[in-house]
């Protein structure tokens, strides 16, 4: 297939999965505004904006517990989160983005794909902050994660199993270990600031990937930080743990074509396979996880970039 589509698929795929992640944490951010403190609100915003390396635009990430955070706050946060166009990081944003390079992919893609990606941008595309604050709230979220779901599983039964569908794959892994990692780092850099978390903090991160049953089935009700890190990075019981979507990431370049450049599938693949063992073998005895996941994070990074010069601007590394 053509480079450039290639990579339009797998941008499709990496926005719909940023989507997807941004719409589980804002559900439960939603969610947690019934009865949760507000030290517990304000830590929520501030983990998702850390993860998503931006300011707020009101106010700062230091919680100050003589200023209550009111409703109003999260009001904005929320219309800035979701529906705003010129963020680049928010729910609109991304399904725009994917939508787009679904658009340019067409004769690529099956008719059933389309129209879930269609759908997914048309339900949020003139929908705003103050009609979504009235009527739907989570609800609203529930139903974005219910169109990405089933886009994902019309992939599966009506993408041919070629080339396009590999980097359809990749985009999704991809995204999935910056996100995972960049999540985690966002909960070390909040402990930080709000002088350690809590409880209710490591069983909402569990939650994002559906991971506190896991948790529960493997170490009890009590949440250890270092034991909630382990599910999320290196469980195999959990289906969105970091070494899974590494060792998926790993089969996935495993079957991909040779790329123009010659040796350059085998380096790509060798990477995969070492990002996926080493957090296999080394993240249990790691002694600094912090720097553990931004090293995940600059692998990731320098993986992604490397595909794409192997398999897409290989013209330009050639001349």
């Amino acid at each position: 297939m053509l480079a450039r589509c290639a990579l339009d698929l797998y941008w499709m795929a990496r926005y719909l999965a940023r989507a997807q992640h941004l719409c589980r944490l804002l559900q439960l951010q939603i969610e947690s505004l019934a009865d949760r403190s507000v030290r517990e609100i304000h830590y929520g915003w501030a983990r998702i904006y850390l993860c998503l390396g931006r300011m707020p635009p009101v106010g700062g990430l230091e919680f100050d517990s003589d200023d209550d955070f009111t409703l109003a706050d999260s009001y904005t946060l929320a219309g800035d989160l979701t529906f705003e166009q010129l963020n680049p990081a928010s729910v609109w944003s991304c399904l725009q983005c994917a939508r787009e390079n679904a658009r340019q992919t067409r004769n690529y893609i099956s008719g059933e794909m389309w129209q879930c990606i269609n759908e997914a941008f048309l339900r949020i595309r003139d929908r705003n902050i103050e009609e979504f604050w009235e009527t739907s709230r989570p609800a609203f979220y529930i139903e974005t994660l219910r169109d990405i779901d089933t886009f994902t599983g019309v992939v599966e039964v009506t993408k041919h199993w070629d080339e396009g569908k590999r980097f359809i794959d990749l985009g999704q892994c991809v995204e999935r270990i910056q996100l995972l990692a960049s999540l985690l780092l966002a909960q070390t850099e909040g402990d930080r600031r709000t002088g350690g978390a809590i409880d209710s903090d490591w069983i909402s991160l569990l939650d994002v990937y559906h991971g506190y049953p896991v948790y529960c089935q493997c170490h009890g009700v009590v949440v250890e930080p270092r034991k909630a890190e382990d599910i999320l990075v290196n469980s195999e019981l959990l289906p969105l743990s970091l070494v899974h979507s590494l060792e998926r990431q790993a089969a996935v370049l495993g079957g991909i074509g040779e790329s123009p450049i010659p040796g350059r599938r085998e380096r790509v693949v060798e990477l995969a396979q070492q990002a996926r063992q080493a957090v296999a073998q080394d993240w249990p005895g790691c002694a600094d996880r912090e720097e553990f996941l931004r090293q995940v994070q600059r692998s990731s990074y320098g993986l992604s970039d490397l595909v794409v010069d192997s398999y897409v601007n290989y013209e330009l590394e050639n001349a």
